[in-house]
């Protein structure tokens, strides 16, 4: 195969992640938008474990989402390894590090570094070099995987795109007909239900559009941190960001809702960046693909494996929460 060829082969395999990309950065910008919450699945899941029911609403959108892709798409649900130890190990450290730097690769990679926030710049560029650095000695050497043509846009990508874009287009419309119903009284239970129906939506456009950019594979996670230097090396996330980060940016800008962000640089986020890296790069997992997994786990089976480490996950953001 020449050079050409080889090119043109990468350009084809990294499609579903650009499109899932572009995907995430529409969801994130309607969850801003209309709910005025950043899109960081690490802060959902601790939230709800203190008894958040708007985030639980976001992460049941998940959930569904998974449960819809084991449905419709062949493969199963992806479970990492089978050490139940090192996969509460993983858990436990995303969880610690991700409350620690208040943030993960949702709140700060995609939702932060699009909008040029300082501290999530330096935060993603420390949990890449932490997850680098702990790939490269625990998954390396990293064996090359031949992909089928199946491995292509699929129609199931095509599906899953189609239903997570038909989801937003719902939520807005939706948030249209609050905004029109507020100058005439509304019972207060419609209003609930108008709100939660658009934390769904979100939370399964948002799983929807994972699936699709293959940043629930925690393979690929895994290819991706080994850096181009390994033979292994899976370059989706690359094009997920070119996808995501550029588009995000442009609405962010545009866009009638602003976050005030700190520049603050201190130990505790350079120390829970660098934690939740190390945790991300032992099994490939966040909060986010965690969910997502375990909703097609209730489908496909294995959901016991993403229970641990979201039970850990958990106990890690509560330790977090001790340290002052």
């Amino acid at each position: 195969m020449d050079a050409l060829s080889v090119v043109g082969s990468h350009l084809l395999h990294g499609l579903p992640s650009l499109a899932g990309g572009i995907g995430l950065a529409l969801t994130a910008h309607t969850l801003l938008t209309l709910q005025n919450r950043v899109l960081g699945i690490s802060g959902m899941v601790n939230r709800t474990s203190h008894g958040s029911l708007a985030d639980a609403v976001i992460l049941a959108g998940v959930f569904a989402g998974g449960l819809f892709t084991a449905v419709l798409s062949s493969s199963g649900a992806t479970v990492p390894y089978p050490n139940v130890s090192r996969v509460a190990l993983a858990g436990f450290l995303v969880g610690l590090g991700s409350k620690l730097a208040n943030g993960c690769t949702s709140g700060h990679f995609l939702c932060g570094c699009s909008r040029l926030s300082t501290r999530s710049l330096v935060a993603t560029a420390t949990f890449c070099s932490t997850g680098a650095i702990t790939s490269s000695i625990l998954h390396t050497p990293l064996r090359q995987e031949t992909e089928p043509e199946a491995d292509y846009f699929t129609r199931a990508n095509l599906i899953f795109l189609a239903l997570g874009g038909f989801s937003l287009a719902i939520a807005w419309l939706i948030s249209s007909s609050r905004h029109r119903s507020q100058s005439s009284p509304s019972p207060p239970s419609r209003d609930i239900v108008g709100q939660f129906s658009i934390l769904f939506l979100t939370g399964l456009s948002f799983a929807l559009s994972l699936q699709v950019s293959r940043l629930a594979d925690p393979q690929r996670v895994i290819g991706f941190l080994v850096l181009p230097f390994n033979a292994g090396f899976d370059g989706s996330l690359v094009f997920l960001a070119l996808g995501a980060l550029p588009l995000l940016a442009i609405l962010y800008l545009t866009g009638s809702v602003k976050i005030a962000s700190s520049n603050i640089i201190d130990t505790r986020l350079l120390g829970g960046a660098a934690i939740f890296g190390i945790g991300w790069a032992i099994e490939g997992v966040c909060p986010g693909p965690a969910v997502l997994n375990l909703g097609r786990a209730a489908i496909a089976g294995g959901g016991s494996v993403h229970l641990i480490w979201l039970s850990a996950f958990v106990v890690g953001s509560r330790l977090a929460e001790l340290i002052a």
